[in-house]
């Protein structure tokens, strides 16, 4: 099988090609972009002598004919301008966040700037497993989930589906400098980074649509509203997310542990933490998402505790795990 990335020197890109490479299924990785003829081991020097193939010209028609599988790893806003033009062809996943949500007024209330593909949105199978593994089966177009509602959706989504959240609830989300991707700006300047922690787009980030877009779904369409603080952190990668939720009845603590493991024990990519704090360090460079929960029974009020690695369960790793469920792979292949 031949997969394709389009946009493959930015960081999850990067991910996309080192994840595909040690794939059993891959046979063959094809990279395309506006900078054609220069090896992509030139320009992410860390593939050299494993990835060393020359960036393919960007044309649709022939990526068409040559891939079974096209990544899209382009920006957000740019992205909507190349997904038409692969129509039902080829099976598509686009990392970025034009289509995932349903509505282009929300889009352009999120991310100001109008969506030129409206009448596609909606259509796309929103690319988080552990909900929608069956449309993702299915389907031609997968929007991959962003990096934050990855690990916030993750951590509260058992206690939504059981009716245990009210209407609102607060993430206090903790991340890398690569979530922010490779422009650089004055947040992430190494001497406003070092020894810092830098909150930004306080109950203003774009992705607080997308989080309660989902989790208005699974929750029999009431809506539910974030509180919503992302954090960035002098470290390369991966995102904690503490979430705090009032709850709708007194609950024991091994009540929520069984409601846990009910909906997350097939899951091969959720790993539970009862009675100890999730670390970080242990999900980086890693597609799982681990979650642990305390629980204050004086406020009947529950802390979540939820990790990723940005770059992969966030992003490119996830996105390989819905071409695995797509395709018809192993679920874990090249991920574990």
């Amino acid at each position: 099988m031949i997969a394709g990335i389009i946009g493959a020197s930015g960081y999850t890109g990067r991910e996309l090609v080192k994840i595909l490479l040690n794939h059993k299924g891959v046979s063959k990785i094809n990279v395309y972009g506006r900078n054609s003829g220069v090896k992509l081991s030139k320009e992410i020097p860390e593939l050299k002598n494993i990835y060393d193939d020359e960036v393919l010209p960007l044309d649709p028609v022939k990526i068409i004919s040559e891939t079974d599988v096209v990544f899209i790893a382009l920006p957000h806003k740019v992205s909507m301008e190349y997904s038409p033009l692969f129509q039902d062809k080829v099976l598509l996943i686009d990392l970025s966040a034009d289509y995932r949500l349903n509505d282009a007024a929300l889009y352009q209330k999120h991310y100001e700037n109008v969506h030129i593909d409206p009448g596609m949105l909606g259509k796309y199978v929103y690319g988080l497993p552990e909900i929608f593994r069956e449309d993702i089966s299915k389907a031609k177009k997968i929007a991959n989930p962003g990096c934050y509602p990855t690990s916030i959706i993750l951590g509260i989504l058992p206690l939504v589906e059981k009716g245990l959240i009210g209407n609102s609830f607060i993430s206090d989300s903790k991340s890398g400098h690569s979530g922010a991707g490779k422009k650089l700006s004055e947040t992430l300047h190494g001497g406003n980074l070092t020894n810092n922690i830098q909150p930004y787009k306080i109950s203003s980030h774009q992705h607080i649509g997308e989080i309660e877009q989902i989790l208005t779904a699974v929750n029999d369409n009431k809506k539910i509203h974030i509180s919503f603080t992302p954090q960035v952190l002098p470290f390369d990668r991966g995102i904690l997310s503490c979430i705090y939720a009032d709850l709708t009845r007194p609950v024991s603590k091994s009540e929520i542990e069984d409601i846990y493991k009910k909906r997350y024990d097939k899951e091969p990519f959720v790993r539970l933490f009862f009675n100890e704090i999730p670390s970080l360090k242990n999900c980086q460079y890693t597609n799982f998402c681990d979650i642990g929960f305390f629980l204050d029974e004086r406020l009947n009020r529950i802390t979540i505790v939820s990790c990723i690695d940005n770059l992969i369960k966030g992003a490119s790793g996830q996105a390989v795990q819905n071409m695995n469920i797509a395709l018809g792979f192993n679920e874990k292949e090249g991920l574990i």
